[in-house]
């Protein structure tokens, strides 16, 4: 277990460092001030092309393992996480991390699980190194590579502020859902947030601050049960930065709950902007000779025009002419000048992006004198990741081939690149702005002078979508006002709107109207705090739905699903285990998609995964069904449905085959072995969900009770708590508790309806007696779980379409659960829940007047009669006196603590408490008792062995007990008392959504450690032989 803070014998300074990760020659002061000064700003406003990015991660970087001041190395979160408006630039970005950390010896591919090298060993640093992920959906391909089971190492996470925002919204895009609590607990716990180019974050901007506010302040119960204003709502400190060329006071207004700190951060960073001006931009500055001016000149008058539309068929045609127009004074202008370097294009719609490609492509190859050498290339966000992989050369800034380039938005921020010629639509003034940055972006070495380019504009005010009109209206003006669209010329533009002192009053509301105009923003839905904690619970609604985020991340119709391909044979549906990769993931529009669909032929296919029933279901899209898709999902077309093109990307109009990414062999290996769908209702834990968690349950050649691998679980946590300094942030109460959970975690898979997945002739095999030593297994050799199909599950239980194939639903209807032959597995099974419940029932029998099963005052005076337990055997009592001990001393919110994080350790059980569709049972005679996630009302649950304290000596035994659903009833029990909701209720409101995740995750990750590291060392041993 490494410690996070590295000691280190800092004999460097910041500049060399700088120099060193990135080859320059060092770091503009401002950079320099962002790494080195006593805290860290929330606002950052420099202009574009002088390296934000490098900024910020070296930044970070220096400030948590290299910074002079302990205390503030101690003070930088280990986590920092970087926040993209567009997906183009999320590989580009991780790019430019892992360079710099390669080059200082301190890259690893995986977690991180050995020590630097290289530069960073030299200066004396002993850390580990860091890992750079991309948060972009998908599956992991290893769990030990996973950046959640580490959450003490440093690490670097990337992705779009789809992605990322979703999973601290507890709603994470392209994710599991028994995934999202985890990634909500960490992102929102001990993190460096860095949101560059916030201009295009549109909803999401607003989102971001006031996330930022509540870990700061949220409004909580106190002890006397009154809601006010608490501090410190994180288990462990949060920071963000936001970043941009074009910041605007008034957006950050649009914040209810950020509002109070406006001030002060914008008076920061005005004081910031002014010494960059000196400093940096002065004339002995660095970067002096960008803002020399003169050199990016502007062509005031637009190179085409879409003429006036007065209906949807003078639209297409105005559009048409406008492309044909466009397209001729392109041509004409390459041919006019040397195609040397790169001509950009801007557009606004992928659609306009498409057409002009073609057009451009078309008249190229059709002129008398085509132009030589020129290669034409097609960017926009409706690429796969693997396609997405070629561009890297078409936007490296050292690649000097002639190229055009034709794009939308998504090279307008974070992409480092140097146009020679800029054509542009017309866009909102910061999107301008950031367009201007990608041309003649640079400083020549040999000169030392700026580059120079040449800046067009086309005028689509009379199509302004996906913009407001009056926001390309106010961007027309002031292109009127400029000659050159420079960093000089930008500064003079926007100084007659920076002051905000020396203004008379009504002069002042003119100058603060223009710059509202200029640089709009009003957010449609800004979340509550109530969205925020309703949000916590996971549970989805009956129909599998769940509260929609997609209004808090973007505006309009850029919310996105994610869709891939695959070869599905004809008839078939796809297998349970059948995956998505990042790689094959492309982010369409969630309307664009839903209108696709509903013109797929019958015979084409398209299936989205149901967590609900835990199989991928057909999507047939009605007019009374739009809700089937919304943004976030997950949907697998058949190859055959078209819908992509490899140069193209999402084309509606495609109907040709898609090919798919191919699959590597591990990927493949992984989901041709599995067994076929008629057998994948055996083993629970390996096929409840595809996409998380508790796959681990099966070990290579290994049995282990449930003793044996809680005495790991155990272990593992306490050196989370310990020897990371991970428990440094909680009390010394909420220690305590998880220690305890650890203990009690896996108590549940005793339970006979876990114990029947095992083979009966494996589970008495000689090796099995032996390593389980009469103990209840909790995990056991690949080979030794049951694959063939439930035998008394009826037909009532499944949820299937008319139009899939039922036979997987096939029972034996005369078999009953009394049967002595009866099939005793259950599906969804959870076990944690029995666990659970196992820990209300010990404590209720020992202790049945224990204030946690207290009603409130008054009630049982009026007459409502309580259930008394039986008292325990006296040799079960004294077998089971420590841990009924351990137990008894909780306080009552304690109690709480306990019950939530062992029933919400795989993140399926948190929340609510209800039966699932498989809970529907006919094969009972009689009246069927209740039944949650698998487990019946009175389920006799037999003892076992548990580790004591000490976590070396022999264990403590778990008595046996019969479970009861009294929590899952509305109102009061009569044994319990608070029902499971009101008790997690008062735990969400007492505790917050983040400190509450944070200590969820802590058991989880030591959970999913121990069964990765068991099952690693038991491939190891297996592959070393018995002898060896």
């Amino acid at each position: 277990m490494d410690i996070s803070i590295p000691k280190t014998n800092r004999t460097t300074d910041f500049d060399t460092f700088f120099a060193v990760a990135t080859r320059l020659s060092g770091p503009y002061p401002y950079q320099r001030e962002l790494a080195t000064d006593v805290s860290l700003p929330e606002l950052l406003s420099v202009p574009t092309g002088v390296g934000k990015t490098a900024a910020a991660i070296l930044g970070w970087l220096w400030r948590r393992r290299f910074h002079g001041d302990a205390g503030i190395r101690d003070a930088t979160p280990r986590r920092l996480v970087y926040c993209l408006p567009m997906r183009t630039l999320v590989e580009q970005t991780r790019d430019f991390a892992n360079n710099w950390l390669n080059r200082l010896g301190m890259l690893t591919e995986n977690t991180g699980n050995s020590p630097v090298n290289g530069w960073a060993k030299q200066q004396g640093d002993t850390g580990r190194r860091i890992a750079v992920s991309i948060l972009m959906g998908g599956s992991e391909k290893d769990e030990l590579r996973d950046w959640s089971l580490w959450p003490e190492r440093d690490a670097i996470l990337i992705g779009t502020q789809d992605m990322l925002l979703s999973r601290v919204l507890n709603r994470g895009y392209a994710a599991g859902r028994a995934r999202w609590p985890l990634d909500f607990a960490l992102l929102n716990n001990d993190c460096l947030w860095v949101f560059d180019e916030v201009q295009l974050m549109s909803t999401g901007l607003a989102t971001s601050l006031q996330l930022d506010a509540w870990r700061k302040s949220l409004p909580l119960q106190d002890e006397d049960g009154f809601r006010k204003a608490a501090e410190g709502t994180v288990a462990r400190s949060c920071h963000s930065l936001w970043m941009s060329a074009t910041l605007a006071k008034h957006w950050l207004e649009t914040a209810v709950d950020w509002k109070p700190r406006i001030l002060t951060a914008w008076k920061r960073m005005e004081e910031d902007r002014a010494n960059f001006r000196l400093r940096d931009c002065g004339t002995s500055g660095p970067l002096a000779p960008l803002f020399a001016g003169g050199n990016k000149p502007i062509k005031k008058e637009a190179v085409a025009k879409i003429k006036a539309i007065r209906g949807a068929k003078d639209g297409n045609r105005a559009e048409a002419e406008y492309l044909t127009d466009l397209t001729k004074a392109i041509l004409n202008f390459l041919k006019q000048r040397s195609p040397a370097g790169v001509t950009l294009i801007i557009v606004n719609t992928v659609d306009r992006a498409r057409g002009l490609f073609h057009l451009l492509d078309r008249a190229n190859k059709s002129s008398p004198q085509p132009l030589a050498g020129v290669v034409l290339h097609l960017i926009h966000s409706r690429f796969r990741p693997a396609e997405r992989e070629t561009w890297k050369t078409v936007l490296d800034k050292d690649n000097l081939s002639p190229r055009v380039i034709i794009s939308t938005q998504v090279v307008e921020a974070g992409v480092d690149l140097s146009a020679s010629v800029l054509f542009t639509e017309l866009a909102p003034w910061p999107s301008l702005v950031q367009r201007f940055g990608r041309c003649a972006r640079y400083i020549k070495s040999e000169t030392g002078c700026a580059e120079s380019g040449k800046v067009y504009w086309m005028d689509t005010l009379a199509a302004p979508l996906p913009y407001d009109e009056t926001e390309l209206k106010s961007a027309q003006d002031a292109l009127q006002q400029l000659d050159d669209a420079g960093l000089a010329g930008l500064e003079r533009l926007l100084g007659k709107l920076d002051d905000d002192h020396i203004q008379p009053d009504e002069a002042q509301r003119l100058l603060n109207e223009e710059r509202r105009k200029l640089f709009p923003y009003a957010p449609r839905f800004v979340p509550r705090d109530k969205d925020l904690f309703d949000l916590f619970d996971t549970t989805p609604d009956l129909t599998g739905a769940d509260l929609d985020i997609s209004r808090f991340i973007r505006d309009g119709d850029e919310r996105d699903v994610q869709v891939f391909w695959r070869d599905i044979t004809t008839d078939k549906k796809p297998r349970k285990k059948l995956k998505a990769r990042r790689e094959e993931l492309c982010p369409v529009p969630f309307i664009t998609f839903r209108k696709f669909v509903e013109k797929l032929p019958y015979q084409h296919r398209a299936w989205r995964w149901n967590y609900v029933i835990g199989d991928w279901e057909r999507v047939i899209v009605m007019e009374d069904r739009s809700e089937v898709i919304f943004p976030g999902q997950v949907f697998l077309l058949d190859c055959e449905c078209g819908g992509y093109d490899l140069n193209a990307g999402w084309s509606s109009e495609s109907k040709a085959r898609v090919e798919p990414v191919p699959i590597d062999d591990a990927q493949s290996a992984a989901e041709t072995s599995m067994p076929k769908r008629d057998d994948e209702s055996g083993d629970a834990d390996t096929d409840e969900e595809h996409d998380e968690g508790e796959r681990l349950s099966a070990i290579s050649e290994k049995w282990q009770s449930i003793e044996q691998h809680t005495r790991d679980v155990c272990t593992r946590l306490d050196a989370l708590l310990t020897q990371s300094q991970l428990g440094d942030s909680l009390t010394e109460s909420e220690s305590r508790v998880l220690r305890i959970a650890a203990r009690w975690h896996d108590r549940g898979k005793a339970h006979d309806a876990f114990q029947a997945k095992l083979k009966v002739d494996e589970l008495n095999s000689p090796v099995a007696k032996a390593e389980l030593c009469n103990e209840p297994a909790a995990k056991a050799p690949s080979a030794a779980w049951r694959r063939d199909k439930l035998q008394a599950l009826s037909t009532a239980t499944r949820f299937v379409l008319p139009s899939e194939d039922s036979s997987a639903a096939e029972v034996d209807e005369n078999s009953t659960s009394n049967s002595p032959t009866a099939d005793k597995r259950r599906p969804k099974f959870r076990h944690e829940l029995a666990s659970a419940l196992a820990i209300l029932k010990t404590l209720w029998q020992a202790d049945s007047k224990h204030l946690a099963f207290a009603w409130p005052d008054g009630l049982e005076a009026a007459g409502f009669s309580r259930d008394e337990p039986e008292p325990l055997p006296d040799a079960e009592r004294e077998q089971a006196s420590r841990l009924i001990d351990e137990l008894t001393s909780l306080t009552p919110p304690e109690v709480d603590l306990l019950l939530y994080i062992v029933a919400a350790h795989h993140g399926k059980v948190r929340m609510s408490l209800r039966s699932v569709p498989e809970d529907l049972r006919t094969e009972l005679t009689d009246a069927c008792p209740p039944q949650a996630r698998g487990v019946r009302d009175n389920d006799p649950l037999p003892k076992c062995r548990l580790p004591g304290t000490d976590n070396a000596n022999a264990g403590w035994t778990a008595p046996p007990v019969t479970l009861h659903l009294d929590p899952m009833e509305l109102g009061l029990s009569g044994r319990y008392g608070a029902s499971w909701r009101e008790r997690t209720q008062r735990l969400l409101e007492r505790l917050g959504p983040f400190r509450l995740a944070y200590l969820e995750s802590l058991l989880r990750i030591a959970d999913c450690r121990a069964s990765a590291e068991e099952d690693a060392a038991a491939k190891l041993a297996t592959a070393k032989g018995p002898h060896q």
